[in-house]
């Protein structure tokens, strides 16, 4: 744990990464996307893969976690500390050369909606954060045709024939009324698809 700490140090803090506790992980926060570095474990032996993710910060905190991730190199095995040291030395390299090529590939908002745009041909996630940035970068257009297909694909038919509603009866509640709820990143994205129509 601490050659691979040493060489994580040395490589990503110049950087400007920020190493999360005692873990493995590292951090850089790029504003509205934070870049990740693991050095992952095995559960089979002693050693380290390298993983490097994306993650977007429009996302809910109760389900961040990785929008894009991938592992750039093998797993390295400890075996002595002499054999161990100088090739987690050049993993931990590897890794700040993958942190500057994201830093530029995703250096704006302009960037990050051409980059999320190729891979908005699957469903799900890559549909609804190229929607987002497409809504942040003033695609209006863009962002309100990823919404709707991202919408239609999660309605099934017996969502469709199920009534609104906001066609059925309100039940009246006792007590003080209830604070208002802060708007998702759904709606925030559709009042900013409106305004920015007007």
């Amino acid at each position: 744990g601490r050659l691979i700490a040493a060489a994580a140090k040395a490589a990503l803090a110049p950087l400007g990464c920020k190493r999360k506790g005692q873990s493995r992980l590292w951090h850089s926060d790029q504003r509205f996307w934070v870049l990740s570095v693991e050095f992952e474990p095995s559960g089979w032996s002693k050693g380290s893969y390298l993983k490097v993710g994306v993650s977007w910060l429009w996302r809910k905190p109760n389900v961040r976690g990785l929008d894009f991730a991938e592992r750039i190199a093998d797993f390295v095995p400890f075996e002595t500390t002499e054999q161990f040291k100088p090739r987690i030395e050049q993993m931990a390299a590897l890794a700040a050369q993958r942190v500057l090529k994201l830093r530029k590939q995703l250096r704006s908002l302009r960037e990050v909606h051409r980059w999320l745009m190729q891979d908005a041909t699957r469903d799900g996630r890559p549909i609804y954060n190229a929607a987002i940035a497409a809504a942040l970068v003033g695609d209006a257009a863009g962002a309100r045709q990823l919404f709707e297909r991202e919408m239609m694909n999660h309605i099934t038919p017996a969502m469709a024939e199920t009534e609104p509603t906001s066609s059925r009866p309100r039940v009246p509640r006792s007590g003080p009324p209830a604070p208002p709820r802060p708007p998702t990143a759904w709606q925030a994205s559709q009042r900013l698809l409106a305004n920015s129509s007007r």
